[in-house]
């Protein structure tokens, strides 16, 4: 199975790949979407009503709600949509699964946008022609380039738009060597840098007249005639209330939490990927969208990499910082260097790309070094976490309270050789890599990666600490396969009635890699953009 492309990965392949099995008929007309089926190979609503259908929840519905618009997830794709949807006139009704408004939401620091009032205020001039090929180039002009475009024209737009309805930001700025077009949120000392920005989201939900129904995923899809017809949801006591509703806007937010579509979809396996954020994207929209028809969108296995980590190792952390963020020294399972460790930074999605190709991958660094961060400084910062330049106060105790706690991945030794057999490298090869890499810093010249000469530090005298990273991954960016107005697409390009979809539940805004290097923000922009497209297209259809 091809991996990226839907000329790979059919609907029907995708069915019997995974635990999201189509549920058979439940009444004339009414298909509805739960869980898993393996053996029912359905590739269309009439394959699945031909195969043995399974017990739906509908049977256990003991309230029902009526409404225009049901939301499926708080993230910025889910807030925007049920905000612009109540604004219409819609009575809408927003879906949370987990018991913290926001989801993953509130760990991201800022979204893209070009032309807006705060990079003129800047001095920031650029076209969205000039961004949007630049974008389009780095994606080698696979990705979606109607819904790009869509995008980048409403950006700033959309900036507008959310600052009327109380969402407050600070300043532009960039990310490594991206265009600045960074519209970094207004954060409070101490808390996730998107801590605030969700509240300010949950407050226009409220103002906007919406309701937000917490601890209540939406389970089932309720499909009738080929439109929606609404929304099986859990509540936190476990009963179930239908939500009927013409439409669904599905914005849970993809399935980084799932070993088993990360599996399915990329390149890449799940045991080379650390998700960090909250808990419980596994893919439902996903799966709901695709048992009523929808085709999935070209390069459906893109990861938001964020570089390396280590497996349970919190984003933003001292330790996090100076073991995964620093330009040192990598190795992979043989011992050699595989990349320039500057991409830690400055392209930290590429970062994770590489590392997650090699089957172990090492950050090396001395005893000097760490002292060095502690004391003096780290080299490279952690977004808006941790400053360039800051020092590490609190590197060592961070590293006692790991290694105390047992949590692996970190390994000491005196001397090289003791190092590589704790890591299981061939010690040979270790040293000799060490040795060819002290003599680029020597001559400050690295003539494998030409990594920046101000970045080339000797490892030299031990003791030697090794920590072992996997990828770590904000979220997905792949799935589903939309229009520009937001609306679910089937394997035809014709819109599935009354079904919308937005940010990490959709695929097309990239190719096969997230573009932080070129448009930071963008993943966080395009959500909001989606939803609030959603919420509009949406007013246009109930109105029909």
């Amino acid at each position: 199975m091809k991996k990226n492309g839907t000329s790979g990965i059919s609907r029907r392949d995708f069915l019997k790949g995974t635990a999201a099995g189509v549920v058979g008929v439940a009444g004339a007309g009414v298909l509805m979407g739960c869980g898993a089926d393996k053996s029912a190979a359905a590739g269309t609503a009439a394959e699945a009503a031909a195969a043995a259908p399974r017990e739906s929840l509908m049977g256990k519905v003991k309230e029902t709600i009526k409404a225009d618009v049901v939301v499926l997830g708080s993230g910025g794709c889910g807030s925007a949509a049920a905000t612009r949807a109540a604004q219409l006139g819609m009575k809408t009704i927003l879906l949370e699964k987990n018991t913290v408004y926001g989801g993953t939401t509130m760990f991201t620091e800022g979204l893209f946008a070009v032309g807006s009032h705060w990079q003129k205020d800047a001095g920031v001039d650029y076209t969205v022609g000039e961004v949007f090929s630049r974008a389009m180039d780095y994606h080698h002009w696979l990705a979606d380039g109607s819904l790009n475009h869509h995008f980048f024209d409403a950006s700033a737009a959309n900036l507008d738009w959310m600052e009327s309805v109380g969402i407050k930001f600070r300043a532009v700025s960039t990310m490594g060597v991206a265009l600045t077009t960074w519209h970094l949120y207004e954060v409070e000392e101490g808390q996730l840098s998107g801590t605030k920005y969700v509240q300010q989201w949950q407050e226009a939900v409220e103002k906007s007249g919406a309701t937000i129904m917490m601890s209540t995923p939406g389970r089932e899809l309720v499909m009738k005639d080929g439109k929606v017809a609404g929304v099986i949801a859990e509540k936190e006591d476990g009963t179930y209330v239908l939500i009927e509703a013409p439409v669904a806007v599905m914005a849970t937010g993809g399935y980084a939490d799932s070993n088993e579509l990360i599996n399915q979809f990329c390149d890449f396996s799940a045991e080379r990927v650390e998700a960090t954020g909250i808990k419980g994207r596994d893919g439902d929209g996903i799966k709901m969208a695709l048992d009523a028809g929808s085709a999935l969108a070209k390069s459906p296995g893109t990861l938001i990499f964020y570089g390396g980590t280590m497996r349970g190792m919190p984003y933003g952390t001292e330790l996090y910082c100076a073991a995964a963020f620093q330009p040192f020294f990598w190795v992979n399972e043989k011992g050699e260097r595989f990349a320039n460790e500057e991409l830690a930074e400055q392209n930290f999605t590429h970062s994770g790309n590489v590392q997650a190709m090699q089957k172990k991958v090492y950050s090396i660094l001395t005893k000097s070094q760490m002292d060095m961060l502690a004391n003096e400084g780290c080299v490279f910062g952690c977004g808006e976490y941790i400053a360039r330049g800051s020092k590490l106060t609190n590197l060592y105790k961070e590293l006692d309270d790991w290694t105390s706690a047992n949590k692996g991945s970190v390994y000491k030794a005196s001397t090289l050789d003791e190092l590589a057999g704790k890591i299981s490298v061939d010690k040979n090869t270790l040293k000799a890599t060490v040795n060819r890499f002290n003599g680029f810093c020597k001559s400050k010249q690295d003539l494998d990666y030409a990594k920046n000469p101000d970045y080339l530090f000797p490892l030299e005298d031990g003791p030697y600490y090794a920590f072992e990273l996997v990828a770590g991954i904000f979220a997905t960016a792949g799935g589903i396969k939309i229009d520009t107005e937001s609306r679910v697409v089937n394997e035809a390009g014709q819109a599935i009635p009354g079904l919308y979809a937005g940010g990490c539940e959709t695929g097309g805004l990239y190719g096969d890699t997230y573009d932080v290097g070129v448009c930071a923000g963008s993943c966080q922009g395009f959500a909001v953009h989606t939803g609030k497209v959603a919420a509009e297209s949406a007013g246009k259809y109930i109105k029909a």
